[in-house]
């Protein structure tokens, strides 16, 4: 046991510096740049090389005691930012699947201007057997850019959580909220692992949303920095879409093929695929607070 704990633990720390501590050092180097240099000299190497030549030849520098609470100091406020920038993270994962905002209708209105085009693509397709696929994939490819389904929330990653909500409702009659928990618990490791997997690249992905604002916000003081931001948001908006449609795709997965077990663990007979009728009835009875025939 006491092996496991220490190995558990290294592990911890060595995610910790992965995550949270190197990336916290980076922006201090980057905030100590922009301090020195400014919006006045953003490239002059010369004067950055002078104050480094300059600290390296002060009493202090040659003093152990103060270079080591210096670097005490730097860890610290690494882990600070390291927080910051998660924090922010999560503040985007919320805004990210939030449930309502004016951004609806606009993206509904785009949505449908893409639905007539891969209906008109489709169409189309029907009638040229000599080049069907690569104009109506296009044509798909850009709705579902925009959403699976005709959009219901103010964003693409909030749409792509929601389909997997309707697309088990539609299939098993299942109410997602109430079956995952118990369904989490009899999945098999490879399943758990798959989703666990998902989860962390979803919050990385968030995480790196949040050192994108952070970088974005020196650019206040050293326009280079808010480049770097831009940059690094960027990519973090594609990284966590895909990282969201990943997490969808497992937890749908995980879905199908576990529910039958769970239905049988609950005491219902199951033989083949899951039907609407006893996906009503798992659902009443894991709620609790329906009737146990729901209507079809």
């Amino acid at each position: 046991m006491t092996g496991l704990l220490g190995e558990l633990g290294k592990k911890l720390a060595e995610r910790w510096l992965a995550t949270v501590v190197l990336p916290g050092l980076l922006l201090l180097g980057t905030a100590v740049v922009a301090v020195r240099l400014g919006q006045r000299h953003p490239f002059d190497a010369a004067r950055l090389t002078r104050w480094l030549d300059a600290l390296a030849g002060s009493p202090t520098a040659r003093n152990g005691g103060t270079v080591l609470l210096l670097t005490a100091g730097a860890l610290l406020a690494a882990g600070a930012t390291g927080l910051a920038a998660g924090a922010l993270g999560a503040a985007a994962g919320r805004w990210c699947e939030a449930r309502s905002g004016p951004l609806v209708r606009w993206r509904r209105r785009r949505w449908e201007r893409a639905d007539q085009r891969a209906r008109e693509a489709l169409r189309h397709a029907a009638g040229d057997v000599t080049r069907p696929y690569p104009p109506l994939a296009d044509a798909l490819r850009a709705r579902d850019a925009i959403g699976l389904r005709e959009p219901a929330r103010p964003t693409w990653v909030a749409d792509r959580f929601l389909a997997v909500d309707q697309r088990v409702a539609e299939a098993y009659a299942l109410d997602l909220s109430a079956v995952w928990p118990r369904l989490w618990l009899i999945a098999d490791e490879p399943a758990r692992a798959q989703v666990s997997a998902a989860q962390d690249g979803y919050g990385a992905a968030l995480r790196l949303s949040g050192w994108g604002v952070l970088y974005l916000a020196l650019g206040l003081l050293w326009s280079p920095s808010a480049v770097a931001g831009a940059v690094v948001l960027a990519v973090a908006r594609f990284r966590i879409r895909r990282a969201a449609a990943v997490l969808a795709e497992m937890v749908e997965s995980t879905v199908d093929l576990h529910v039958a077990t769970l239905a049988q663990r609950m005491g219902f007979t199951v033989t083949g695929r899951l039907d609407a009728e006893t996906g009503r009835a798992l659902t009443a009875a894991l709620r609790k607070d329906l009737p146990l025939r729901l209507p079809g």
